[in-house]
């Protein structure tokens, strides 16, 4: 809502945030859809992967397209940096985690 108010003017604002809160609602009511889907494909962590391409897509026109100087409101809140190497360290752990249990069970999915 801060990025909201601090990009966009007076009087687009509530139309943005109708479109934003409308988005939302859309994936909240899909989203246990598309998982039960790939759930009886027997392949549900097809859902995580098809979100990947998306996740990278989004985060790069975020980059691209917010403004880098913000309201002074929305200045001293704002995070200061995104911790990229800690996020892919994450990641690489929770990937070596899933192949040391795979490797524990195998052929069991969870």
């Amino acid at each position: 809502m801060a990025l909201i108010t601090s990009v966009f003017d007076a009087r687009l604002r509530t139309r943005i945030i109708a479109i934003s809160q409308g988005t939302f609602t859309a994936c909240h009511l899909s989203g246990p859809i598309v998982g039960g889907m790939f759930a009886a494909m027997q392949w549900w962590r097809g859902s995580f992967w098809m979100m990947a391409p998306l996740m990278l897509v989004f985060a790069a026109l975020a980059y691209w397209k917010i403004p880098d100087r913000l309201s002074r409101e929305a200045e001293r809140s704002r995070f200061t940096g995104v911790p990229f190497l800690r996020f892919a360290t994450l990641a690489a752990g929770g990937a070596l985690h899933e192949r040391a249990l795979a490797s524990l069970h195998p052929g069991r999915t969870v």
